[in-house]
């Protein structure tokens, strides 16, 4: 009996962090397209200065989508782990 409840807990976790994940995918998509589409229809004179170029502005988003998938994705997942303990 234990086996079993030690197998059906295990599957049930791993159904957990799948279904948590794939969740979260789907607001880092979301979100990295509402930035891409708002960097697509600025104007092409805002881009002309130095610190708004599009490398510059490239690096910015690659940092923020770190900081985003980190709260939407990797730290929420260790929390719901946790909490099921």
């Amino acid at each position: 009996m234990l086996v079993g409840d030690g197998l059906m807990t295990s599957s049930i976790q791993q159904l957990k962090q799948c279904f948590f994940t794939v969740g979260c995918k789907l607001i880092d998509k979301t979100i990295r397209a509402m930035c891409f589409e708002k960097v697509i229809y600025t104007e092409a004179g805002w881009f002309v200065e130095r610190d708004r170029s599009s490398g510059t502005i490239g690096a910015e988003l690659y940092v923020d989508a770190a900081v985003v998938k980190g709260l939407a994705g990797d730290k929420p997942g260790l929390v719901v782990c946790a909490s099921c303990l």
